[in-house]
């Protein structure tokens, strides 16, 4: 009778946890599509369109996942780049060149791309460099070398192509840092969350546009209740 209670109980328990699980993959695949709806239409003021803004989204998705950085950090820095720098900094190879850096110092990607942003607007401008040169010399990313190279440019309006050569020289002996900080502990367990939402989101993606449109009705109907 014991063995039998203990067996029930087990199962009871068993069954508990996959309702939990179910239910976390569910609100978390839900809220994740929320998110990236959120952040496809703050993409679609700064891009110019919608198809634009997917574009930039879905490449950040596959970016994300195999980088030690989360969905969230990447679509922030890349928006703040895209302010800063257009699409020379904000995806691709230009992305790339801001989360190696951010990943050899280990210092937060949103931090480095603001400092990178602001360098490449002043090499682009003409305007002065210093204090960009400051805070990416306290984050450990320049060195008296690098500092020389830049100082050389000072005053200089460079075209983007000249610019981006200038950051790539600079800042191009962390190459690679992502790939190495995504097979420690704490960058798979990054990738395995960012996996996670995306395989969750998948899943939730029709039952999140039901609950779209079941909202919005909602609404309407409070707003006409109102009345």
């Amino acid at each position: 009778a014991t063995n039998a209670l203990l067996s029930q109980a087990a199962t009871y328990l068993s069954g508990a946890a996959v309702i939990r699980g179910l239910n976390r993959m569910i609100t978390g695949g839900v809220r994740y599509n929320a998110v990236l709806e959120q952040q496809s239409t703050a993409f679609e003021t700064l891009l110019g369109s919608a198809a634009a803004a997917q574009e930039r989204v879905e490449a950040l998705v596959k970016f994300a996942a195999s980088t030690p950085f989360q969905l969230p950090e990447l679509v922030n820095a890349s928006k703040l780049l895209q302010s800063f720098s257009g699409e020379a900094l904000s995806v691709g190879d230009g992305l790339r060149l801001v989360g190696d850096a951010a990943a050899a110092v280990g210092a937060p990607i949103g931090n480095v791309a603001m400092w990178f942003g602001r360098l490449y607007a002043a090499l682009t401008n003409g305007a002065p460099m210093g204090e960009a040169i400051a805070r990416l010399t306290e984050l450990g990313l320049i060195s008296g070398e690098t500092r020389r190279l830049l100082a050389a440019q000072e005053g200089q309006t460079l075209t983007t192509a000249d610019a981006m050569g200038v950051m790539q020289q600079a800042f191009g002996f962390a190459s690679g840092a992502m790939v190495k900080q995504s097979t420690t502990l704490n960058g798979l367990i990054s990738t395995m969350a960012d996996t996670f939402d995306m395989l969750a989101g998948k899943a939730t993606e029709r039952l999140t546009a039901r609950i779209k449109a079941l909202t919005g009705r909602m609404i309407d109907l409070g707003g006409q209740s109102a009345v």
